[in-house]
């Protein structure tokens, strides 16, 4: 891990020499024996050190198509997610690598995961975020949070699905918060208030947008419409 926990490696598969599998987790394995020894490794990579691929900084927009960029997805409550191929590149996605998140068996209803990004959002300009999703029902609530990470303000926003396995765009409308304040941390909560069963849901494609026809619901009021 670095950055005090914020990001740690991701991998996928049980690589001989490089990773095991732990759970539900692909860990990195390093077996040492008695004597004393030094270990550098690439990270995120089974690269022996001093053939690292550069990494880039994380920024906006998220795609996870650039192979130099480290798309470190950190979970909580119960949700297990990775970067892998678009499983259904059709409608307005189709890329050809997303985010999966699975809110696992008896995950918290608050289950979810998070980016860190490099350089703060900038709403300068452009106030409403977008991330296309793949749920498998529609009507699932996506929220939408974003903050500084190490500081206790955030903006929360609920937006239900509308779309049943396919691709759709949701658009999160931030024109009326306190944007003077620095959000360096995107935050999103997949079926949100409802306990996890396996489900497996996408992300992708996260970015400033002008503004939406339909913004999303404060979650913090009741719409009786």
């Amino acid at each position: 891990t670095v950055n005090g926990w914020n990001a740690q490696e991701g991998f996928n598969e049980a690589i001989e020499g490089c990773t095991a599998q732990n759970g539900e987790n692909f860990d990195r394995q390093v077996v040492v024996g008695a004597e004393a020894m030094e270990l550098s490794y690439c990270w995120n990579s089974c690269e022996a050190a001093g053939s690292c691929t550069p990494v880039e900084p994380v920024l906006m927009p998220i795609d996870h198509e650039n192979e130099n960029v480290s798309y470190f997805w950190n979970d909580f409550g119960g949700a297990f997610t990775t970067v892998i191929a678009n499983p259904d590149a059709s409608g307005v996605n189709t890329s050809a690598t997303v985010a999966q998140s699975i809110k696992t068996a008896g995950s918290e209803t608050w289950a979810g995961t998070f980016i860190v990004l490099d350089e703060p959002l900038d709403f300068s300009t452009l106030t409403n975020l977008a991330v296309d999703v793949w749920t498998p029902d529609g009507g699932e609530l996506v929220n939408l949070k974003v903050e500084k990470e190490g500081e206790s303000y955030a903006i929360e926003i609920n937006q239900p699905t509308t779309v049943a396995a396919g691709w759709e765009t949701l658009t999160y409308d931030l024109s009326d918060q306190d944007l003077s304040l620095v959000y360096n941390k995107i935050v999103l909560f997949f079926d949100f208030e409802v306990a996890g069963d396996d489900t497996a849901y996408y992300f992708d494609n996260i970015r400033l947008v002008e503004a939406a026809t339909t913004p999303g619901i404060d979650p913090g009021c009741e719409d009786f419409e």
